[in-house]
């Protein structure tokens, strides 16, 4: 398995190309709050364990196809037409 480090510039370093940082990707789950987290064990409960299924193909999914990314320094969010 070949691995590659996806270089983005960043406004914690002035949006220069010369000083390109590296883009962290984020999980799907990062941002999730407390609010969500309930709903989603309560669905679980509900749909007993149903909604498990919907879940982990929405974050696999998500993960694969429409990766986000953040900053190594600031974890700030990468646009993508920030990325190099």
């Amino acid at each position: 398995m070949s691995s590659y480090t996806i270089k983005a510039i960043c406004s914690c370093k002035d949006n220069s190309e010369k000083d390109l940082v590296v883009a962290v990707r984020q999980s799907p789950m990062d941002g999730w709050g407390c609010l969500v987290w309930s709903l989603n064990i309560f669905l679980l409960i509900i749909t007993l364990g149903g909604w498990l299924a919907f879940l982990g193909g929405w974050m696999l999914a998500s993960y694969l196809f429409f990766p986000k990314y953040k900053c190594q320094f600031c974890n700030k969010s990468i646009n993508n037409e920030n990325i190099r």
